[in-house]
């Protein structure tokens, strides 16, 4: 599966004058198949990684700036599918993420 997305936040009125744009995009892979079956269905489950970015620009009128962050992990998946029609998903991720702030006002990163 893959995710992109543009925003922009731009408010009407702001105390702060604040504003950003962001761009984002993130990866996602995995695999699934048959844990067990039973006289009441059948239990499917799978491991995924995934893998992303946001870039985002920030101005107010206290200065400008920007934070770059990557985001990368594993989950896992599970799908109880039961004989009458009845199913339950269930799914966990654990993400890493690594982060970049820089103030252009402050000249610091």
């Amino acid at each position: 599966r893959i995710e992109a997305a543009h925003k922009k936040f731009d408010p009407g009125t702001s105390t702060t004058g604040t504003d950003y744009d962001a761009d984002l995009w993130r990866v996602q892979a995995g695999l699934d198949g048959q844990l067990a079956q039973m006289a009441s269905g059948v239990l499917i489950g799978g491991v995924t990684v995934h893998y992303g970015t946001v870039k985002s620009d920030i101005s107010s009128a206290f200065g400008l700036g920007s934070i770059d962050t990557t985001g990368y992990g594993f989950g896992g998946t599970l799908t109880w599918y039961g004989n009458s029609g009845f199913y339950v998903d269930a799914q966990a991720e654990l993400t890493w993420f690594d982060s970049d702030l820089s103030s252009a006002t402050l000249g610091k990163r």
